[in-house]
């Protein structure tokens, strides 16, 4: 009997599941996966920001031992992770099936439904994964992002800033709403709001000393509002 023909899917229910997924994800890493990361499941699931229950799902197989999970995150996106062999022929369908069907249950009656897509990323390296998405009927959109990093083995150099600025980390949650308000007209989307903000800040291994503001020496919300510049490990 094929491992997907006993494989029970079900929604997330709480913070019991992120912990098995987060042990999942220890468990099995996978070389080409940057996002989402072990750190990042607070944030993707928190209940206050997404409506997590209805866009996660698990597949658990007859003792209950969890063998993979699916996420639609807020902004269409689909995610996943399965234990090794666990990702067969009929999971694939079952999962992207139900992701796509979340994507219009989501998004019925909303401006520009018509045009809605289920979007997913893979790594160039990662040959699996883009068979699987081809398989499925993605197609490549000509979007790319492109990953840095920068060795911390030498001090980082100092910043010179023009007169009357500094970089400083929130002092307060009052700030958060100014934050926001920097950071779409810096982007300019309306994605960054103030409970993801918040979200962001709610996730257990958040640093707030590692995470800087450029802004002005004084209290002085005009200049504030002009931008925001972020400096995270």
């Amino acid at each position: 009997m094929g491992v997907d023909m006993v494989l029970r899917l079900r929604s997330y229910v709480g913070e019991t599941d992120l912990a098995a997924m987060q042990d999942l994800m220890r468990a099995t890493p996978k070389v080409f996966e940057a996002y989402p990361t072990v750190a990042d499941l607070p944030e993707l699931l928190d209940p206050a920001a997404s409506d997590t229950g209805e866009n996660t799902v698990l597949w658990e197989d007859a003792r209950g031992q969890l063998r993979g999970f699916a996420i639609v995150s807020t902004y269409d996106n689909l995610h996943f992770h399965f234990r090794r062999g666990s990702l067969t022929a009929g999971v694939e369908r079952e999962m992207v099936t139900w992701a796509v069907e979340r994507v219009r249950l989501r998004a019925m009656g909303k401006s520009g439904y018509e045009s809605l897509t289920l979007d997913a990323s893979a790594r160039d390296g990662d040959t699996a994964k883009v068979a699987f998405l081809l398989r499925h009927g993605f197609v490549p959109s000509g979007e790319q992002t492109l990953y840095v990093a920068r060795s911390l083995h030498e001090p980082l150099p100092d910043l010179e800033l023009p007169a009357g600025f500094l970089i400083r980390p929130l002092e307060s949650m009052d700030e958060v709403p100014m934050y926001v308000a920097a950071h779409r007209a810096a982007y300019g989307t309306e994605n960054m709001t103030v409970e993801c903000r918040l979200t962001i800040m709610r996730v257990p291994r958040y640093h707030p000393e590692l995470e800087r503001r450029l802004s002005t020496s004084r209290s002085d919300t005009r200049l504030d509002r002009r931008g925001v510049h972020t400096l995270r490990n």
